[in-house]
């Protein structure tokens, strides 16, 4: 029995059209996460210096599936906009960089602290407010 997917091919511009949007709302729930990804980053690299490894794990266990190649240089970045430092250590015979939040990070995961609380202040009381009339 054919379904309307099974005829579906890389042909049909229907599929295209499908792909695009998949491709359209990944980028875009990537850009939307990335901040609150870096966030937490700075928000563990002010307890204690992290490496890559380390805070990839840390943010797979809170559902964000990050590779590498957007994970190093968004680490990267922060360090060169001035959120964090960096320092090599030899572990292993290898070279790991670890982060530490700067005074910089520090003051904005502090900001980022105070619009958080706002933003799910409001979010978690407009759903409050939903389901109280429903």
């Amino acid at each position: 029995m054919r379904t309307e997917n099974s005829l579906l091919t890389t042909q049909d511009p229907r599929l295209k059209t499908q792909n695009s949007r998949m491709d359209s709302i990944a980028m875009l729930d990537r850009e939307f996460f990335l901040g609150f990804i870096k966030i937490h980053i700075l928000h563990h690299a002010s307890k204690a210096p992290i490496f890559g490894v380390e805070i990839a794990e840390e943010l797979a266990r809170h559902g964000y599936a990050i590779s590498p190649g957007t994970l190093y240089p968004t680490l990267h970045r922060l360090a060169k906009e001035g959120y964090l430092s960096s320092s090599a250590t030899v572990v292993n015979g290898k070279v790991r960089k670890y982060y530490t939040a700067t005074d910089k990070g520090n003051l904005l995961l502090e900001e980022s602290r105070t619009k958080i609380r706002e933003l799910v202040d409001e979010v978690i009381e407009e759903r409050a407010t939903k389901d109280e009339v429903h």
